[in-house]
């Protein structure tokens, strides 16, 4: 057991918790090339979705656990107070590094800095090279299907759609809303949003005043007025 206790992250020397059958489980290919990885004293979990990280870390108990080291960086003596800054740490500091070694959790930016690494703490390893260091790619895999669902409905009930009142379509931006009052006759148009009356011409004006942005987060509902501050 004593030989499990610093494997997954030797360059720390970092004593863990985990037992020898889930040190054995994380150090599979499947598991090091994940981005995120539990922590937590008795949990094999990895996952490259930062959402299901999220989640899983939320879930862990008892609740005291996650004080602790399920909150712990698996790359670095980082530890965090919530389980979202630690998925924002792990994909902000260790997301960009490109090269995973295979014997360990140690991944860097440069395929060089990953054999300094395995030559130190991994010199009884004579492998070939192709065998001990995988390249990752550079996206974290996108949310799942479940995750999508969910984005859709909580955007469905949270986005206020403009309603026409002379045909009673709706539009989810303020710029098709706008578009679409010139395909009537009238000169004025009921606003969607509050009781009054306005010209036509001053619709983009006046939505904007309700401050109805075109632009909202399906993950987390936050409402932007660009799109170069919502891609950020």
């Amino acid at each position: 057991m004593e030989e499990f206790k610093t494997t997954l992250m030797p360059w720390t020397h970092r004593k863990l918790s985990k037992s020898k059958q889930c040190c054995l489980q994380m150090l599979r290919k499947k598991a090091l090339i994940d981005l995120f990885k539990c922590m937590g004293n008795a949990c094999a979990f990895t996952t490259n979705d930062g959402m299901e990280m999220e989640y899983h870390l939320l879930g862990h108990d008892p609740p005291n656990e996650i004080e602790s080291c399920t909150l712990s960086c698996a790359y670095c003596t980082t530890a965090t107070t919530t389980p979202r800054g630690l998925v924002n740490h792990i994909r902000e500091n260790h997301g960009p590094c490109r090269f995973q070694c295979l014997f360990c959790f140690y991944r860097a930016l440069e395929a060089e800095n990953v054999l300094y690494h395995q030559h130190y703490y991994h010199s009884a390893s004579k492998d070939d090279v192709t065998t001990t260091i995988v390249e990752l790619p550079r996206n974290e895999r996108k949310p799942q299907t479940d995750y999508l669902i969910e984005m859709c409905t909580s955007f469905q009930s949270n986005h206020k759609l403009l309603t026409c009142a002379v045909c009673q379509t709706t539009h989810a931006s303020i710029s098709l809303f706008n578009e679409h009052v010139y395909l009537h006759r009238e000169s004025t148009i009921k606003c969607p949003i509050c009781p009054k009356r306005i010209l036509k011409v001053d619709t983009l004006d006046h939505l904007n005043h309700h401050r109805t942005d075109d632009y909202k987060c399906l993950y987390c509902n936050t409402i932007f007025k660009t799109k170069v501050l919502i891609n950020r």
